[in-house]
């Protein structure tokens, strides 16, 4: 799914001002769509990436009306630090958008990956791949809402599927994207063929590119208050 639809999913009106967050190691590419094109058009659009815990967004409080996170919150090691972050820059009545990859189960990519890197690497490299792979459940994310200070009137989910085109391609984007690229850069080149060649063997029968499911969560907020 491109940026453009996950910005379709959401009600844009006439002057709202949106953030985009991005990630070197988004593995989606494209600009937005057709629809949003039209959107941003009347809309201010913001652009910046969030790393590591205590890094600040370079805007004022309440400078946005609607956040998009594309491929990027599950790539982070501090999500709830990243979540209140937008908390931050969110107008009260904000509007919030986040694609992630769906379960492990639904996207064969990750199985072969997390086999492969627990029989070679060991259990710890093996959670990498469920890291990434683990914002999929609705209940999860409320739960990091809840943290970073959102207070959602509703919760939405649409699943979807994306597709990478190679072995190659997707081994590319491995290697940069946290925390699995940190599992597989430090070990020696025929450690990293194997990997390779296991992805290559495991996936060999997806000719027609290889399927991710990904799922783009949409919540409403408003200020939080005390109970």
């Amino acid at each position: 799914m491109l940026v453009g639809d996950v910005l379709d999913g959401l009600t844009l009106l006439p002057g709202d001002r949106v953030l985009h967050i991005v990630d070197r190691t988004s593995v989606a590419p494209g600009g937005p769509s057709r629809r949003a094109r039209a959107a941003t058009d009347v809309v201010q659009v913001g652009r910046a990436t969030l790393g590591r815990s205590g890094d600040r967004l370079p805007f004022a409080d309440a400078s946005f009306d609607v956040a998009v996170a594309h491929h990027t919150l599950e790539a982070l090691s501090d999500r709830a630090w990243a979540l209140s972050e937008l908390r931050r820059v969110l107008t009260t009545s904000g509007r919030l958008a986040i694609e992630v990859w769906g379960p492990i189960d639904g996207n064969p990519a990750f199985s072969v990956l997390a086999d492969s890197l627990q029989r070679r690497v060991g259990a710890r490299a093996e959670a990498a791949v469920h890291w990434l792979a683990s914002l999929s459940q609705p209940d999860d994310l409320r739960a990091l809402l809840r943290v970073a200070g959102f207070e959602h009137l509703r919760v939405t989910r649409e699943r979807t599927i994306v597709t990478v085109p190679s072995v190659a391609h997707l081994f590319g984007w491995l290697l940069g994207t946290f925390p699995i690229g940190a599992a597989i850069a430090t070990l020696p080149s025929e450690e990293r063929m194997s990997i390779a060649s296991d992805l290559a063997q495991g996936l060999g029968r997806l000719t027609d590119g290889i399927p991710f499911t990904t799922d783009v969560h949409s919540a409403a907020a408003t200020e939080t208050t005390a109970a």
